[in-house]
Order: structure tokens, then C-alpha cells, then sequence
């Protein structure tokens, strides 16, 4: 509902201020600190989602430039990130009497807009550090693609040892070959 520049990035009104600090680490958990006001927000809120928009934007957009046929998730581009996020804003709105989450919503475009637009600027100035970070991102979605496929090789196998064989067949009663058959029939009766 402000100011737009050129690219339809929103101005922070005279009365917004973003202020981010952010680092990659060897880690996969996410640390995340944000302030409005210099009240933390432990519960995040509509500021954190403009920044995790914009950061996962802006990251998805430099991988497709860099002809990376990656599309990173969010928890993807996360993973590992350290980051302060302190906004000032006027007449903030919280979810609740603790403070602990920001409700405003123009939050979200304020923060996604400087966020994004600075980000993008920074790592195409920087394309060493922005391959980097593209490298690790990639290593991330790599990891949580191979921990599905293991956790759904394990689920399928637990389907069998859980509940027995699927639909009408029987498992055998010995684990010894000589003492084994297999018939195969067809319909319910002749089964027996």
C-alpha cells in the first residue's frame, strides 16, 4: 500500500527499518532470532515470513540464472542459516499480550521487498560466495531427498513385516527351501 520503486519492490515508509545479519554454518538446524522494535518476536511472525519468502525467492531465481535445474524449498535454503532480524515499525500489531509474534501484515512486503532486493544484489556481486551458498543449498536438497527415499524404503518394509503379506497371499511356514512350495491358483476357493 506504499511507495514502489522501479521494480515493484516496496519503500519502507521513513518510519521502517530492516536490519539483517545472516551466516551459513555446517549445520543443519536453523537459528533464528527476530525483533520488532527490539522486542523479540520468539514466535516469529509476518516479518520472518517476508524474509523466508524473499530468501528462498531470490535463491531459486540466482540457481535458474545459473543454469541450475534446482528448485530449492524452504527448508532446503534454511538449513544451516544463522540469522538477527530487526525491524522497526510503526504501530506493530501482535497475535498476542506476550509479544512473541508480529501479526502486521504490511511487515511481510516491507521485509520481503528490502530483504530480496539487497540479497540479490549482494550475491550477484559477490558470485563466488553466491555459488558457494548455491552448492550448499543443492547438498541440502540432495540430503532431505535421500532421507525420504530411505524413510519411505523403510515404511514400505515395515507395511510387509507389519501386516503381513499384501492382498491374498500367505507366507510360509518354514525358512527352508526343501521344505517350501509355491502354488498359484486362480480364484478364492481354489486356494483353499
Amino acid at each position: 500500500e506504499g511507495e514502489v520503486d522501479d521494480e515493484g519492490n516496496p519503500i519502507p515508509d521513513k518510519y521502517s527499518e530492516v536490519e539483517i545479519a545472516m551466516i551459513y554454518k555446517n549445520s543443519q538446524s536453523t537459528i533464528e532470532y527476530s525483533f520488532v522494535n527490539n522486542i523479540n518476536t520468539s514466535d516469529g511472525g509476518t516479518h520472518v515470513s517476508g524474509l523466508r519468502t524473499a530468501l528462498t525467492r531470490t535463491i531459486n531465481d540466482l540457481a535458474r540464472e545459473a543454469s541450475s535445474k534446482n528448485e530449492f524449498k524452504g527448508e532446503d535454503v534454511r538449513e544451516g542459516l544463522v540469522y538477527v532480524l530487526s525491524l522497526k515499525f510503526p504501530e506493530p500489531q501482535f497475535e498476542s499480550q506476550t509479544k512473541a509474534k508480529l501479526g502486521s501484515s504490511e511487515a511481510t512486503s516491507i521485509v520481503s521487498g528490502v530483504f530480496g532486493s539487497k540479497l540479490k544484489m549482494y550475491l550477484e556481486d559477490h558470485p563466488k560466495d553466491c555459488k558457494i551458498i548455491i552448492d550448499k543449498i543443492a547438498i541440502s536438497k540432495q540430503a532431505r531427498e535421500a532421507a525420504k527415499r530411505a524413510r519411505d524404503l523403510v515404511t514400505k518394509k515395515n507395511e510387509f513385516s507389519l501386516g503381513g503379506l499384501p492382498g491374498k497371499l500367505a507366507d510360509c511356514q518354514s525358512k527352508n527351501p526343501e521344505e517350501s512350495e509355491i502354488f498359484i491358483v486362480e480364484g478364492d476357493s481354489a486356494g483353499g
